[in-house]
């Protein structure tokens, strides 16, 4: 009986020592379960915030694009409207040429005196010259007897020259013309370059 004693003792230690390791490998698997669902948790929070932010900044692009649409379209409109005036500008200036124009043939009908009639048209000629020069910003090149430069002049015959030392104008068959300071329309030139020895 003794031996059935320490046996059951024996047994019974046994038993409760697995019971105690299967209480301490469920626990570490409840606590392991609890770290999971507090990461999973946490990880679900962290994914909400991030589809809140996405949507935050895709509604702030799309605020952003619809800005920049409509700057675009009041940039293109501004800019038609800038042409626009710019026109009417040169218009009512160049109106004021045609009117000295008309009172001139006018004054042709009803005198023959063609001096007068000559004065009247230098006098337009002038005024309209000065209106696109301070108005427009357009100015003559003066080329004849300066130094040829093939990026303000169109060379239409060249000839040498004992006269020169580097390639100069020496006549101009059509004006040329700048806006501000770009070459509208190059004078068409003859150049007198330095005579070969």
């Amino acid at each position: 009986m003794k031996d059935d004693k320490e046996l059951d003792e024996v047994l019974k230690k046994e038993i409760d020592a697995e019971i105690d390791e299967y209480q301490d490998e469920e626990s570490e698997i409840l606590d392991e379960e609890d770290n999971l669902s507090d990461q999973l948790a946490f990880k679900d929070a962290r994914i909400l915030e991030l589809e809140q932010t996405i949507e935050e900044h895709k509604a702030s692009y799309l605020r952003k694009h619809a800005d920049f649409e409509n700057f675009r379209k009041r940039i293109l409109k501004e800019k038609s409207e800038s042409i626009k005036l710019a026109n009417e500008s040169l218009i009512n200036d160049l109106i004021e040429v045609i009117d000295n124009f008309d009172r001139a043939l006018q004054s042709a009908n009803d005198s023959e005196d063609f001096a007068s009639f000559k004065q009247g048209i230098e006098m337009i000629e002038k005024q309209f010259k000065g209106m696109l020069s301070s108005n427009w910003g357009l100015s003559k090149i003066e080329s004849v007897g300066k130094e040829f430069d093939p990026q303000i002049h169109e060379a239409m015959f060249m000839e040498d020259s004992k006269d020169v030392e580097v390639p100069t104008v020496s006549e101009e068959f059509q004006s040329g013309y700048m806006l501000h300071d770009k070459v509208l329309r190059a004078p068409k030139v003859k150049v007198s370059k330095p005579a070969e020895v």
